[in-house]
């Protein structure tokens, strides 16, 4: 099962990243141009920002922010998901009523809500840090 199942999850999460692409990057450019920075810079990711440093708690508290938005990424697909598969197994169970369907649909779509509250959260703050990061690297040459 479990050679099913972290594939599984390698491709709910290219899939949540594919979805809320347009999204993320609107977080990023709201918020790069929130500290006056240019969203097409290139040199504007993490990625580059973290080569040019040695501070671990800095490593660590990017790849910290950067695991949460993919657990809250994917979460929202698989609460989504699981309101679908849900709603098949009541009805396929002969159990379905009105009271049945409302509870699973009200549930997981509060579950998938938080999720993507989360995700904008957690995009947002890590945004903000890049952000933080460049306008400190500008500051101190």
């Amino acid at each position: 099962m479990l050679a099913v199942a972290y594939p599984i999850g390698i491709f709910i999460d290219e899939a949540a990243d594919f979805l809320l692409d347009k999204v993320s990057k609107r977080i990023r450019n709201r918020r790069f141009s929130q500290y006056n920075l240019d969203p097409s810079n290139d040199n504007l990711t993490a990625f580059l920002l973290l080569q040019g440093t040695d501070n671990e708690f800095v490593r660590s508290y990017f790849n910290y922010i950067r695991m949460r938005i993919r657990v809250s990424r994917c979460a929202f697909i698989n609460f989504a998901l699981l309101i679908v598969a849900a709603i098949i197994f009541v009805t396929a169970s002969g159990k379905a009523s009105w009271v049945i369907m409302s509870f699973v649909v009200l549930v997981g779509t509060m579950l998938a809500g938080l999720a993507l509250w989360s995700w904008y959260r957690f995009s947002d703050l890590f945004a903000k840090q890049v952000s933080r990061m460049y306008q400190a690297k500008q500051q101190n040459g």
